[in-house]
């Protein structure tokens, strides 16, 4: 007997080959093939890099309008009516009793309006797209801020007052394009991830806060102080434009993406064999489905931001010392707004 034939070489050839076109001829299971399944496939994140940048990004949402109404000393001796001209001494006196009103409105309507137009475009534009523009425009914007400190504005209250409120709109347009589509990239991560963003988020109040308790105690000077707060609005921004290229370079954020797009192809292929009314109906369902979803959480946000923007900052920042002389305790005088207000930010 030949055994070269019977060689345990050649037998396991043999029945690798087999084996093989068994795979092949056999359909595989969805649970096979779907990477998320397959845990010692998913990369790691390294040093937890990508969460540390999320939460970068959530104080990059709120720290540059938080430092903008921070400066309430600033905005308050630019409209001063006592420091207006003749022409302008009219209109003086009305902007600088409500101008944190127009303030408000100036910021919240557009990121509300912004939100509700990145549902539509998330689909047409990318979203690194979307982050890095936003983030070039709120930095020329808030440049633009900083450089106005230094402007005097006393012969034009009204002109200065004008260009504010513009640049509240466009900052506010833009962050609120950065803000919802770093939640959206942030859902396509596991849960913490969209954690960290938020957490971002509450330590720029945290730090806005901080930061004013220490330019009332170092400075009496309200125009270094919003220089510095503009300033430092700038820096968070220069941060999160570095740390969004560095992010999308990271081989954990490449597999979550990469398995967004499959499971985007998949459903689209899944779809091409339904009928087009069938494609139609599951076209619409999403929304309609969501939103009877989370309806009462959207309620209840709707709710705490209404009542959150109707008391702060306008009726916040108004609150004073029953102590009748303040200027003798510096607790009731320059850091009771700074403790009572703006920690609530």
């Amino acid at each position: 007997m030949d055994r070269g034939l019977f060689s345990p070489s050649k037998t396991l050839r043999k029945l690798k080959v087999m084996l093989q076109h068994s795979r092949d001829s056999t359909p595989e299971r969805d649970d096979e093939k779907d990477p998320l399944l397959q845990k010692e496939r998913i990369p790691k994140d390294v040093f937890y890099l990508t969460y540390i940048i999320l939460f970068i990004h959530g104080i990059g949402h709120l720290l540059p309008w938080n430092m903008f109404i921070t400066a309430h000393e600033y905005f308050d001796k630019k409209f001063s009516c006592s420091n207006a001209s003749l022409v302008d001494s009219s209109c003086a006196s009305f902007i600088g009793n409500s101008f944190e009103n127009f303030f408000a409105l100036a910021a919240m309507l557009p990121v509300m309006i912004t939100t509700a137009i990145n549902i539509y475009i998330q689909s047409k534009i990318h979203f690194k797209y979307r982050m890095f523009s936003s983030l070039l425009v709120m930095l020329i914007l808030f440049v633009l801020t900083a450089a106005l400190v230094k402007v005097d504005t006393i012969s034009a209250v009204n002109l200065f007052f004008s260009v504010t409120l513009v640049t509240i709109v466009l900052m506010n347009i833009f962050s609120g394009l950065f803000q919802s589509s770093t939640f959206g990239f942030a859902g396509i991560l596991p849960q913490k991830y969209t954690a960290a963003v938020m957490s971002g988020q509450a330590c720029a109040g945290l730090f806005s806060s901080f930061a004013r308790i220490i330019s009332s105690v170092a400075t009496a000077n309200v125009i270094l102080s919003a220089l510095l707060y503009f300033l430092s609005a700038v820096v968070v921004i220069i941060i999160c434009l570095a740390s969004l290229f560095f992010l999308l370079k990271l081989l954990f954020v490449k597999y979550y993406l990469d398995l967004t797009s499959v499971r985007a192809l998949k459903f689209r292929q899944e779809d091409t064999i339904k009928s087009t009314v069938n494609v139609k109906i599951a076209a619409r369902l999403p929304f309609c489905s969501i939103l009877k979803t989370i309806s009462i959480y959207a309620l209840s946000v709707c709710l705490v931001f209404s009542l959150t923007i109707s008391l702060f900052p306008a009726v916040c920042s108004s609150i004073k010392s029953s102590v009748k002389d303040p200027d003798h305790s510096i607790w009731t005088g320059k850091l009771f707004d700074a403790l009572v207000c703006f920690p609530h930010i």
